[in-house]
């Protein structure tokens, strides 16, 4: 089928990305490129020290048109720049519209997808073909492995709403709301003793951790909470009885609720083991990301409805299990909505993208800063 001068230029453009190596904490290569090609637009382009921080080789990236007005609002765009592994053998190919890899491995469209969308954008942008919208377009690093790249970002003051172009689902669909994470570490302390001759003066802890988790629901518990043991550790010599055991896992929730109700379970679940056993316990936890709800009243919602209105597309709104940057940038008080491109099966071997959504995706973006010009701040 022939293509289209645009399609051409994304599926180019994206095999390009694809090509370049950087998974987390390597992303080098694409920030390179990506400076290159924003620079050689005209865009002055900013990265942050969060290279160091994340022990990787690169970091944050802001690209500012030349045009930008630090004193009005502002819109940002964001894509990050990182693959959850390399993607230094991938051999690109379009088969039946879908852009994929002839390797049965990842292409890496999540997110080199939104990569292209927004560095397409950019250039439409400063080319003259679209109204001076006071845009910023941010590109992070590590976003796969965490959410301390976005935490890290300086996202300048005046930015008063943000786009992330990084959701699997297809175009017309945005994540409304998502769960909340966090990650805890139980340890159990129990009492050592020689496995074969006095067993009974010990105490076992990875057999009492096993009945706290035991006791416990885990997977999907309902519609608003999941529960994974992601990893168990304890003991030494096989003929000891062990005197530590250590569990760690994540708890994801619709709401904080959720997630309290849950740990307070395990405290109490823990807490009544131990004392039954004579062991001792520490349950510790951190969150990853916290859980957000976007008001469909808010600009930054009525915008995206607004484009995908006039783009002819139906608005679907999801509820996500899963984290992006998205979650970081709406707890520092910034309202994020992360917009499907239809990166498809991310992370597996049969990761693609369709092109015609490639192409929406692009089409989206340029109406968002069309619309964001247009807006009376």
């Amino acid at each position: 089928m022939p293509k289209t001068e645009l399609e051409r230029r994304l599926k180019e453009l994206f095999f390009q990305l694809v090509k370049l190596d950087g998974p987390s904490r390597f992303e080098r290569s694409v920030a390179d490129f990506v400076r290159r090609t924003l620079e050689s637009a005209g865009y002055t382009v900013k990265e942050d020290d969060t290279g160091a921080l994340l022990g990787g080789n690169a970091g944050n990236l802001l690209a500012f048109p030349p045009h930008f007005d630090a004193s009005a609002p502002a819109m940002m765009c964001v894509a990050h720049m990182d693959t959850v592994r390399s993607t230094a053998d991938v051999e690109p190919v379009e088969i039946e519209g879908r852009l994929t890899n002839r390797k049965r491995t990842p292409i890496g469209a999540d997110d080199r997808a939104g990569v292209t969308v927004l560095l397409s954008a950019a250039r439409t942008l400063s080319s003259g073909k679209l109204p001076p919208a006071n845009v910023v377009f941010a590109f992070t690093v590590g976003e796969e492995i965490g959410p301390d790249a976005a935490q890290n970002l300086r996202i300048p003051a005046n930015v008063a709403m943000a786009y992330i172009f990084d959701s699997s689902a297809r175009p017309g669909a945005f994540i409304e709301s998502t769960f909340g994470a966090i990650e805890f570490r139980l340890r159990v302390e129990g009492k050592a003793a020689h496995a074969g001759l006095s067993p009974e003066t010990g105490i076992n802890a990875i057999v009492v951790a096993s009945w706290i988790i035991a006791g416990l629901h885990w997977g999907k518990v309902r519609d608003g909470l999941r529960t994974n043991v992601g990893k168990i550790s304890g003991g030494g010599m096989l003929n000891v009885v062990p005197d530590f055991a250590e569990v760690a896992g994540q708890v994801r929730g619709s709401t904080e609720g959720d997630i309290r109700g849950f740990m307070e379970e395990f405290q109490n679940k823990a807490r009544a083991v131990c004392a039954q056993e004579g062991a001792k316990y520490s349950l510790k936890e951190q969150y990853v990301f916290r859980p957000y709800h976007l008001d469909p009243e808010w600009p930054v919602y009525r915008l995206l409805i607004q484009t995908f209105q006039e783009l002819g597309l139906e608005p679907r709104p999801l509820h996500y299990a899963g984290g992006s940057d998205a979650n970081v940038f709406n707890e520092k008080g910034l309202p994020t909505i992360n917009v499907g491109i239809g990166a498809q099966n991310p992370h597996s071997p049969d990761e693609f993208i369709l092109l015609e959504d490639l192409v929406r995706a692009y089409e989206i973006a340029l109406g968002l800063v069309r619309n964001f010009a247009r807006s009376p701040w």
